[in-house]
């Protein structure tokens, strides 16, 4: 997989205000500080007092260990470091305690030495990750290790002076390029067009998300550049390139069927991780589509791509004054509304799934009148099971059967209009995985599925 894709957003006013996986702990943390500590701090305060009056004003948005990176971008790289090591002497003379604050908005930590805390997965992590993809035999990051702060020179250097032959896509964002690190970690490096307001929110918005969020089906954000008006992003290199290029893009070969339900399976855990596991609480994607989800050659699926994440403490309600995403996966009570919950996330999911089981993109204009929009004309299909008319043609009738009714059914719940008739993601992935019994389900889906199988046995036999 390349790197977190490219595709069409679209930005506007909305019509009113608008099991086993690991898991992370949380740098939405702040430090309970002891008298010593409290010192500490204030002196390392004073020192850079200097160097953080230049702090953008709209830097009070972002969490405080981001707003002191990005209070250092006029530094150079060198003189970034030597501030950030000062900081780590200090900070570690005194122990630290890590909790959450009681009401109000939630800090993240100040400190690199407290963010490396905050962010430890797992003791028993295993030193040497099994490779990435069976058939490159990447190597596969280490869970458990905090984003690195990486010098632009550092990654002008991976990426061979971000050439050509490392190019791997471009969009509005900026360019993303192939890069290699010194110990021979293949890397994607996203880099930013100049910064801005907007384009420090997004990019601050990434960091944070995935500094928190580390899955088997989440893209992992190795590191970071802040400097000077430099902002880049340094991921996992995921080998297969994304979903559409697969369904719609540069690949001739059909994705089998096999290949989509193990890519549907696989990402509604990472959204299941995100929405219900992940330590900090929901995080809420908002660009849920093929284009960011990430696949290796053994077609294990990554979500990436968090530009537009929001976390979503437990019980609050998310509302945008601006509607941000792409067409055709759009929630209807964000568009009419902003709400944003993580069943927003749920709806986007089963546009997804209706991809897969009909090869069709979610918009298509290309498409005859009532078929441009892909959920518009599946819906009924759906509630009706018609497997015949909604199946991909270029399958040529090689898929399961009761895996393509399941799949069905499950994404006729996510496209629900009502967010609260649509299904958790975990209820999602049981529906994909079969663990949750077509009885359990609906009784009309059970009866549905055994006369589909009593009508193909009727056919077999004329």
């Amino acid at each position: 997989m390349s790197s977190p894709e490219v595709g069409t957003t679209f930005t506007g006013t909305s019509s009113s205000v608008s099991s086993s996986d690991m898991g992370t702990s949380s740098p939405f943390f702040t430090v309970e500080v002891k008298k010593d500590q409290a010192l500490v701090i204030k002196e390392n305060e004073e020192s850079d007092s200097s160097d953080l009056s230049s702090l953008p004003s709209t830097s009070t948005r972002f969490k405080p260990w981001i707003s002191e990176y990005l209070g250092t971008h006029r530094l150079s790289s060198q003189e970034t470091e030597e501030r950030l090591l000062k900081s780590d002497e200090k900070a570690a003379q005194v122990s630290t305690k890590m909790a959450f604050l009681d009401g109000g908005e939630t800090g993240i930590s100040s400190r690199r030495s407290d963010l490396r805390e905050a962010i430890s997965l797992s003791r028993n992590a295993p030193r040497v990750p099994p490779p990435l993809c069976s058939i490159c035999q990447h190597k596969a990051p280490v869970f458990g290790k905090p984003p690195r702060l990486f010098s632009y020179k550092e990654l002008e250097v991976a990426t061979n002076g971000f050439s050509e032959s490392n190019f791997l896509a471009e969009g509005g964002f900026g360019s993303v390029h192939r890069g290699v690190l010194p110990e021979g970690q293949i890397v994607a490096v996203k880099q930013h067009k100049a910064a801005s307001t907007q384009g420090d929110v997004e990019f601050c918005s990434e960091v944070e998300v995935l500094s928190c969020a580390q899955h088997r089906n989440v893209v992992m954000l190795i590191g970071f550049c802040i400097e000077e008006s430099r902002r880049l992003l340094v991921y996992e290199f995921i080998c297969n390139g994304s979903l559409d290029s697969h369904l719609y893009g540069r690949y001739k070969d059909t994705l089998g069927w096999h290949a989509r339900q193990k890519i549907a399976v696989g990402a509604a855990r990472g959204l299941r991780y995100l929405h219900e596991e992940c330590r900090v609480g929901c995080i809420v994607h908002r660009d849920m589509r093929p284009n960011n989800i990430l696949i290796t050659h053994d077609y294990e699926p990554l979500v990436g791509d968090f530009g537009l994440a929001r976390w979503q403490p437990d019980g609050e309600l998310g509302v945008d004054t601006r509607v941000i995403g792409t067409f055709g996966y759009l929630a209807p009570e964000y568009t009419q509304s902003g709400q944003i919950t993580e069943k927003a996330d749920v709806y986007s999911f089963g546009v997804v799934l209706i991809e897969l089981i009909t090869g069709r993109k979610a918009m298509d204009i290309y498409r005859p009148k009532g078929q441009q929009c892909l959920t518009e004309w599946a819906r009924s299909l759906l509630e009706e099971y018609a497997v015949e008319v909604l199946i991909d043609p270029r399958l040529e009738k090689r898929y399961s059967e009761t895996q393509v009714i399941c799949m069905i059914h499950t994404a006729s719940l996510c496209i629900r209009r009502d967010p609260h008739l649509r299904p958790r993601m975990s209820q999602v992935l049981r529906l994909l995985e079969g663990d949750m019994a077509i009885s359990e389900v609906s009784d009309r889906f059970s009866g549905r599925l055994s006369i589909e199988r009593d009508r193909r046995s009727a056919l077999k036999m004329k």
